[in-house]
């Protein structure tokens, strides 16, 4: 097991969805596609550059439900990566730590977790 793997504190699953997202104190939404989630965090490719330790705004709703969810997380991983559509243009991933999150949404995400890990089981 890697070291990246053993820091997490809570399981994560491949999960694409979309997401819009702000800068905390931004009105200017930017809309990205999810990769995976846990009840901690979610990592997320997106056109708009964000800085380490940056605060977000996300919201999304989950694969299989309608219901909106609104969360603030801390960037804590960035990665640049080219574009294959534009070869002028980056795009970036972003791994973020939920920092402000409801009990609902926490338990929404707990129970995709398991459903998808009940799946590969």
């Amino acid at each position: 097991m890697n070291n990246h793997s053993e820091k997490r504190k809570f399981p994560r699953v491949q999960a694409f969805f979309r997401i819009s997202l702000s800068l905390e104190n931004d009105k200017d939404r930017a809309i990205a596609l999810a990769k995976d989630i846990s009840k901690g965090g979610l990592y997320f490719q997106t056109e708009k550059l964000l800085g380490p330790n940056d605060i977000v705004e996300v919201s999304f709703s989950l694969p299989g439900n309608n219901k909106v969810y609104t969360v603030k997380g801390q960037v804590i991983r960035l990665v640049t990566m080219d574009d294959p559509d534009n070869e002028n243009k980056n795009k970036y991933g972003a791994g973020i730590r939920f920092v402000e999150i409801e009990e609902e949404v926490v338990e929404a995400i707990k129970g995709l977790v398991e459903a998808k890990n009940a799946i590969k089981a």
